[in-house]
């Protein structure tokens, strides 16, 4: 009855996504090129990135309580 849109939901698995991608991405930079601040970069693109989409839909979403 009360289900989530399918865009939202589609903005969460983008949002969670990319976080993980960019842990994969700083993990593989980190052991191929062996420096650490690039991976610290690639992480924080995409990390960045996904925290901010996640916490403007979960600070969005409508109160579902009964009044």
């Amino acid at each position: 009855k009360y289900a989530m849109n399918k865009v939202r939901a589609a903005l969460y698995g983008l949002s969670i996504g990319s976080i993980l991608f960019g842990m994969f991405s700083a993990v593989v930079t980190h052991f191929s090129v062996g420096e650490t601040y690039v991976s610290i970069a690639s992480l924080m693109v995409f990390f960045l990135g996904g925290v901010g989409l996640f916490l403007l839909l979960a600070l969005t979403e409508s109160d579902r309580r009964k009044q």
